[in-house]
């Protein structure tokens, strides 16, 4: 056993961090690090796009997110964006299938400013009219862009194989029919439905004292009233009867292809077992699969396979990438023999060993800074409704034994419930007729600035984007010797 696989999770995270509920149903918690001089504000909301009810499909919970940013009842986004900015602090968001998450960043000196911007943002939104209007426009080019990446595309068909009544089989994004048809009403309701206190999760990081935090939470956030949410009737996903699959063919230059089996959701007892049977089988360069079928056939370029989902399903996620002519058929014999060697002969404790260091080593890192820190929390209070999840996940992981873990892998990765998928390029006549022919790039045009800077122009009217970046000619090798 490792010096890190030998200590206890509060030895490695600190104690579980504290943890209120004001008055309005806030749930509040805060993870003190003495000394940091840095601090992060996240406000957790349980809402995704698995969460949307009427609105199922159209991506409405990343529509408000964008809306979130465009400014408040009190002050106007410019307002916002500078105060935050002044502070030393930045921000951002996301969304995903169960959770919308907004976080401001900042020295310890800008957390009064982080909760006061972050409290308005997240409960008084100005959604105007005009705005909506142009975030639709921004979104869109997203769906574009998103339309072209094969990676998306491939991931997307085989949540919509893999799951045929969950809400999670839709985009996050949302499909482009239902997303136009969002009205600035609509994003009203859904945000005074879903953004309730009671639905949000305050979660804190920092050095000021913790009464400190509370108060302020109490002062930003406890001002705003506690109100009903919008009922989300609970998904539910008929039990897999047999396998299925989907092949795509698009214009690639590699061969992809994707293996997932129904699993229990985040937090579900038997989780740890499952978790660890996939690190086995597919987690970095000496895992079975890639040894066998990289290292050893020479089938593929490389493969993965882990765990992801949300708290009511999960899958078993396993994905390879080959040259453009790979056999995928013998690919998905190959690691079907892998797995019903696994079945048959079950697991090494020293290939649960490393494993499980791994996983430790991986929850190492995630503490290093007070951000990663926080946002643990954050997902355990959110998503599991107890803050414990992270220091009895760990727990359970160290208990797990090679049985439990084939004994899992036995239950779950079934032949008779995979779903596959492939994407494989079309043929070079194919890929002729199908591609449209692409203008030569325009050279770049050179300009010189009044005070030396250099600019370089180069329009490329195929991308719906506009990128910039900023080229100075400093580091190491400028700095003086001995002040490196």
């Amino acid at each position: 056993m490792s010096f890190l696989e030998g200590l206890s999770f509060s030895q490695i995270a600190g104690p579980d961090p504290e943890r209120r509920v004001l008055a309005n149903g806030l749930e509040v918690i805060y993870v003190h690090r003495p000394h940091i001089g840095l601090c992060t504000v996240q406000a957790w909301v349980r809402t995704g796009s698995a969460q949307e009810g009427r609105w199922e499909g159209s991506g409405i919970s990343h529509y408000l997110e964008h809306m979130v940013f465009k400014g408040t009842g009190r002050f106007t986004n410019r307002e916002l964006t500078e105060a935050v900015h002044r502070s030393g602090g930045n921000s951002n968001a996301y969304t995903t299938f169960d959770r919308t998450v907004y976080h401001i960043d900042a020295p310890q000196e800008g957390f009064e400013t982080a909760m006061e911007a972050l409290s308005e943002m997240v409960f008084d939104p100005l959604i105007s009219e005009a705005d909506c209007k142009m975030e639709r426009e921004v979104i869109l080019r997203e769906i574009a862009m998103r339309d072209d990446e094969h990676d998306s595309i491939l991931a997307e068909q085989v949540l919509a194989e893999s799951l045929r009544s969950h809400p999670m089989r839709h985009p996050i994004i949302g499909h482009r029919e239902l997303f136009v048809r969002i009205t600035p009403e609509d994003l009203r309701a859904y945000h005074a439905g879903r953004y309730a206190p009671g639905n949000v999760v305050l979660a804190l990081g920092g050095s000021m004292e913790p009464e400190e935090a509370f108060a302020s939470a109490e002062r930003w956030f406890g001002r705003f009233p506690r109100r009903p949410g919008l009922e989300v009737i609970p998904a539910f996903e008929p039990p897999q009867a047999g396998p299925r699959r989907c092949d795509l063919v698009r214009d690639v230059s590699t061969t992809k292809g994707v293996a997932t089996w129904r699993v229990p959701g985040f937090f579900a007892q038997g989780r740890a077992p499952l978790d660890l049977c996939l690190g086995v089988l597919g987690s970095g360069n000496s895992s079975l699969l890639w040894d066998e079928l990289r290292e050893k056939r020479k089938l593929i370029h490389a493969i993965d396979a882990h765990v992801m989902g949300i708290r009511d399903v999960g899958l078993a996620w396993l994905s390879w990438i080959g040259d453009a002519g790979a056999d995928a058929a013998a690919i998905e014999r190959a690691y079907f023999e892998v797995i019903d060697r696994l079945l048959q002969k079950g697991v090494s404790q020293a290939q649960l060993d490393k494993v499980r260091r791994q996983s430790v080593v991986a929850m190492v890192n995630g503490l290093k800074n007070i951000h990663a820190a926080v946002s643990r929390y954050g997902y355990a209070a959110c998503v599991g409704h107890d803050i414990s999840w992270p220091r009895r996940g760990v727990e359970e992981l160290a208990k797990v034994t090679p049985e439990e873990l084939t004994k899992s892998a036995r239950q779950w990765l079934k032949p008779e419930t995979v779903t596959q998928a492939t994407m494989r390029g079309q043929k070079a006549a194919e890929v002729a007729l199908a591609r449209r022919p692409t203008p030569a790039a325009e050279s770049f045009e050179i300009l010189t600035l009044a005070n030396g800077v250099r600019v370089l122009l180069q329009p490329d009217e195929a991308i719906p984007k506009a990128g910039f970046g900023v080229f100075v000619a400093a580091g190491t090798a400028y700095e003086e010797a001995g002040k490196r």
